[in-house]
């Protein structure tokens, strides 16, 4: 049994689907730590509720976003792996809905590689995926923990001997784009300590666009109908998109 804090760093009040996807929640044996932080910007937010959770006795630090939804043993699931950066698969839900599953740095210098070619095909390979809604593959696949570079904190476990080996600012996002990618900044930070960081492709979360969810299926349908998605469907062995900057 852990403690785990349940982190949730927002600018606005939670949207009914995430309240409601916290309620149904299974535990399992865990027990849980519920602190919030806001409304700030989502860099102060963050580095605020996870000072707030390494003064519990929380082993745990789970950051979730206040427009997410999952499935109920999304906790579990991620705990069962037993390493100490774990994030859940998720998708970007304006413009290109692209995996925050990044790897392989850019020759150029620009960015991390996201892996589209990778999710599509782990999609098309498991249809329980073909849905907008939170998905837990059971049983687990052996090759569902993926190793990546970088990720986001939408649904983001980590031990808290990773935070406590860091100096905060644990979360430093870009003034120009309202403080945002603080989520790249955190994993940055990991890859210097040579933290391994893994993205759980085995579950599934949903990001809210309003009340209605963004995931796996369209993600699937925006690669279908996207000029970007047909050229690399074209190729044998897509290459990553390196559009995501640092």
């Amino acid at each position: 049994m852990a403690n785990v804090a349940l982190c949730i760093a927002s600018h606005d009040s939670p949207r009914w689907p995430f309240v409601d996807s916290l309620m149904n929640l299974d535990k399992g044996p865990h027990q849980l730590i519920w602190l919030r932080e806001g409304p700030f910007a989502v860099d102060t937010a963050r580095n605020l509720v996870v000072e707030r959770a390494l003064k519990t006795e929380a082993e745990w630090i789970w950051m979730v976003d206040s427009d997410a939804t999952f499935h109920p043993l999304t906790l579990r699931r991620l705990l069962s792996h037993k390493v100490n950066a774990v994030g859940a698969l998720s998708f970007q839900r304006y413009g290109p809905v692209f995996p925050t599953v990044m790897k392989g740095k850019n020759p150029s210098g620009d960015g991390y590689g996201i892996q589209v070619g990778v999710i599509r095909k782990w999609i098309l390979e498991h249809p329980q995926f073909l849905t907008s809604k939170p998905v837990i593959l059971v049983p687990r696949p052996e090759d569902a923990l993926f190793q990546v570079d970088r990720t986001g904190c939408h649904c983001l476990l980590v031990h808290r001997s990773v935070y406590e080996s860091i100096s905060p600012p644990w979360f430093k996002g870009d003034p120009e784009r309202k403080h945002t990618r603080e989520d790249m900044y955190f994993c940055s930070l990991l890859e210097e300590q040579g933290i391994p960081l893994y993205v759980d492709l085995s579950v599934s979360t949903g990001h809210l666009y309003g009340d209605r969810e963004a995931s796996t299926l369209d993600f699937l349908v925006w690669d279908l109908s996207s000029d970007y998605g047909s050229s690399q469907r074209a190729e044998e062995d897509p290459e990553p998109s390196f559009s995501q900057k640092e």
